[in-house]
């Protein structure tokens, strides 16, 4: 009997201590996830407002506003506005003189002069009028109205008297503060529950999930008298150092309650009257999250004490056999314990290979955007010098091109129409590769949230292919190249109708069939061919496509994960993870091999249409 109460007096403090254990993985995976979203949301919020910023920049820099031509302004501001509708609520003009010229919802209304709402006073106005640089305001009331914004705005300088520009008035748009908050709730992972806030760099609350906080101060004695004054001071301290201008997390506990707050600031680029961007500090986004798992796991392991205790007293009366069950219960236990140490590993695991994917996409994305956006900029700066020269307007020199006016002069003074067509052709070719890298980041997230949406029809695979080979013939017999590359098709049957999203299915074909041409030499053969699974004879379920080329073949080293995100010999490597994703989605298999003879071998499936129209369609492919 006294070996057995030692037993149980054991097993009470090995299960305080495997207690412990639990709750501190429970808290570190709730830490770094906490850290992840804030990041996350941050740096989405921060791109959402650089974009209404840059919106304004351009608005503001055009002929019509420079000139004050305001009817001529109206459907820029209206495009504007049509463009950002999900986050902003209109676009505005303001006059030299404070009051409105043009506001637009969409569909601008005009003020003739004098007669628009006075601005005057408001500093969404005279803080770009008195420092020359962009605005992002507080959390700001509309008259007669509960509902908070933010306004964006940014001086605009008169180009007609001076090439140095006078100041004529301001452009802006404001962002109801709600509608930025569901923004951020949306974009949290659906796993995570968390909930989302944001102070101004002063302490104005920007958003809280109580409508009636937005647009108090939280160090203002309105709001602290809702803290509890136990907690006061721990929260304040917490508080002043978030706004700071670093990221951070905390605990924070009060009456056996707990939760973190990870913290996150976000800065913006405000444009000065020279065209230079400073970064400010626009506010701290929080994301708190209560710690459910910790507590969970402590009290079921609290119980298990309490069992252990009773069982202490009831022993005195009981045979040592007692000792026997309870040490099974702890064995039991302890398995449970370990069970759940693991999936919390494994989740911990799952996190981190996130941040690494999101870390590499990161500097896949900023690797490949440097490229194309230098040589837009440098065509675009060369060619602004000559319309300038050409309309003997006085150059302005950005500096992007050269630092040297003489070498700048040297650039564009003796060019030739042939080479204004070649730049305007390169900064046409590049803005594609922007736009194909920026749907493929975008694809890429959809695929990853799992929230790709086909839209199925029935079509005729060998039709969709012929499109897409017409398309790439055209690109090639433009590409200059001296020995053009042969594209053949060569489907077994004459019609093969499948039941699949059409545009997806067109975009795999335009995938491997481009990724077959980037490595196949000139005056070399890509061939592709259709067939069904049962060879064109009864009881076939899907189509099955091959796409062969006479390349240089798939490295070896990559093969096996030729598939995944970022693995590639050049280029991105998200185009072939998409084509695999779309595969899938379908419910098909895709694999990939090199050809002994030389080359590559790209081989999917797509599901068959459950009948066979029987249209004798005759396709020929030159």
């Amino acid at each position: 009997m006294i070996v057995a109460v030692i037993l149980i007096l054991a097993s009470y403090e090995y299960t305080a201590q495997v207690s412990a254990n639990v709750a501190n993985l429970s808290i570190g995976e709730i830490h770094s996830n906490a850290r992840i979203e804030a990041s996350d949301l941050a740096h989405i919020l921060q791109a959402k407002l650089e974009s209404v910023s840059q919106t304004l920049n351009l608005i503001a820099s055009s002929s019509s506003v420079t000139t004050g031509n305001v009817t001529g302004a109206a459907p820029i501001f209206d495009a504007a506005q049509n463009s950002s509708s999900s986050l902003t609520t209109a676009y505005y003009w303001i006059g030299a003189d404070g009051r409105i010229l043009l506001l637009s919802t969409g569909t601008s209304q005009i003020f003739p002069s004098g007669t628009g709402f006075d601005l005057s006073n408001k500093s969404t106005f005279t803080y770009p009028k008195a420092n020359l640089t962009t605005y992002f305001s507080g959390a700001t009331p509309l008259a007669n109205s509960s509902t908070y914004y933010i306004f964006i705005s940014r001086p605009v300088f008169s180009r007609i008297n001076s090439s140095e520009g006078t100041f004529s008035g301001v452009v802006a748009a404001s962002i109801p503060l709600k509608t930025m908050g569901e923004f951020l709730l949306s974009e949290l992972s659906p796993s995570f529950k968390a909930s989302v806030g944001m102070l101004d760099f002063k302490g104005g609350i920007l958003y809280s999930s109580n409508d009636s906080a937005i647009g108090q101060n939280v160090f203002k004695p309105q709001f602290q008298s809702e803290i509890p004054t136990g907690f006061r001071s721990a929260f304040d301290a917490f508080l002043n150092e978030s706004l700071k201008g670093n990221s951070g997390l905390e605990d924070l506990s009060y009456n056996g309650a707990s939760g973190t707050l990870a913290y996150q600031p976000i800065f913006v680029n405000a444009t000065t009257d020279t065209g230079a961007r400073v970064p400010e500090q626009f506010g701290v986004l929080y994301v708190s999250s209560v710690d459910t798992l910790a507590s969970s796991a402590t009290s079921v392991i609290s119980q298990q004490q309490l069992v252990s205790i009773i069982l202490i007293l009831v022993i005195a009366g009981v045979s040592g056999g007692l000792a026997v069950t309870t040490l099974r219960w702890n064995k039991r236990l302890d398995d449970l314990v370990n069970e759940k140490t693991s999936e919390l590993v494994r989740a911990n695991s799952e996190l981190e290979a996130k941040g690494r994917a999101e870390k590499d996409l990161m500097n896949v994305t900023a690797h490949e955007l440097r490229t194309p956006t230098q040589s837009i900029l440098t065509n675009s700066e060369i060619l602004q010098r000559v319309i300038r020269r050409t309309l003997g307007i006085t150059p302005r020199i950005s500096g992007s091109v050269s630092n040297n006016p003489s070498e700048y002069d040297s650039l564009t003074m003796d060019i030739t129409p042939e080479e204004i067509v070649d730049l305007v052709d390169s900064s046409v070719r590049n803005a594609s590769r922007l736009q194909n890298l920026t749907n493929n980041i975008l694809e890429v997230a959809r695929i990853d949230n799992k929230t790709i949406a086909l839209s199925k029809e029935i079509f005729d695979l060998n039709e969709a292919i012929s499109e897409v080979i017409h398309d790439a013939r055209i690109e090639l017999a433009s590409s200059n190249e001296p020995d053009a590359k042969t594209i053949l098709f060569e489907p077994k049957q004459p019609t093969l109708f499948v039941d699949a999203d059409r545009t997806k299915v067109s975009q795999i074909i335009l995938n491997l069939l481009s990724n077959a041409l980037k490595y196949t030499k000139s005056g070399g053969k890509i061939e592709i061919k259709t067939d069904s699974d049962a060879s064109g004879g009864v009881g076939g379920k899907f189509a099955v496509v091959s796409v062969i080329d006479n390349g240089t073949g798939i490295d070896p080293d990559i093969l096996s994960r030729l598939f995944t995100k970022f693995v590639t010999k050049s280029g991105t490597g998200l185009g072939l993870y998409i084509t695999k994703s779309y595969v899938e989605a379908h419910g098909g298999v895709i694999q990939a091999s090199n050809d002994p003879a030389g080359g590559a071998i790209f081989t999917f499936t797509i599901p068959l249409a459950p009948v066979q129209t029987g249209k004798n369609k005759s396709l020929v492919v030159q």
